[in-house]
């Protein structure tokens, strides 16, 4: 029986961003040039970079847009691979993550808290811009992420971020008034 996941280290081409899965990977897995694996890239630090499936398009490359940022030519990565996916199981999972992202549910709790974090962080600049002092944060706390004042008057905030292109503006930031 083959394992289902295999971790190996590799240096990225020197010319561009994509490297190549050794032999003994692809052996210990089953994979093959057009089969659909599941990639988690660390750099040395043991910091995530990408994390994601792949379809291998020319033998066991691993290139594409959306690693691009995540890999230096000439650097070393950690990757973890899973053994190939059958056709069923992809399109079951590409049917979920397309549901997922559609329902605006981020499934992986680190991205969910960086997205929360940096729209709170935004929401904030923008209503101290307005006049608004006085934060406390509540989110932890209370069922609104901000208590802010202005003009003598308190207000209760509640934030939501989005990975999304955000084209709608933001409104209705303002919950309530005391």
């Amino acid at each position: 029986m083959r394992d289902s996941k295999v971790d190996f280290t590799v240096s990225v081409y020197k010319k561009s961003r994509a490297f190549n899965i050794p032999k003994h990977v692809c052996d210990s897995l089953g994979i093959k040039s057009g089969d659909s694996v599941n990639l988690i890239i660390r750099a040395p630090s043991g910091i995530q970079l990408f994390s994601g499936r792949k379809t291998l398009r020319s033998g066991p490359e691993i290139y594409g847009k959306d690693i691009a940022a995540a890999l230096t030519p000439g650097s070393t990565i950690t990757v973890e691979a899973s053994e190939p996916m059958s056709a069923q199981a992809e399109a079951e999972a590409e049917s979920f993550n397309v549901q997922e992202l559609n329902a605006g549910f981020q499934s992986n709790s680190r991205i969910r808290s960086a997205v929360e974090e940096y729209a709170m962080a935004k929401a904030k600049d923008e209503l101290q811009k307005q006049g608004f002092g006085d934060f406390k944060r509540t989110a932890e706390t209370e069922s609104y992420d901000y208590r802010c004042a202005r003009d003598g008057k308190i207000y209760f905030v509640e934030v939501k971020g989005t990975q999304g292109k955000g084209a709608a503006e933001i409104e209705g930031w303002i919950l309530g008034v005391v």
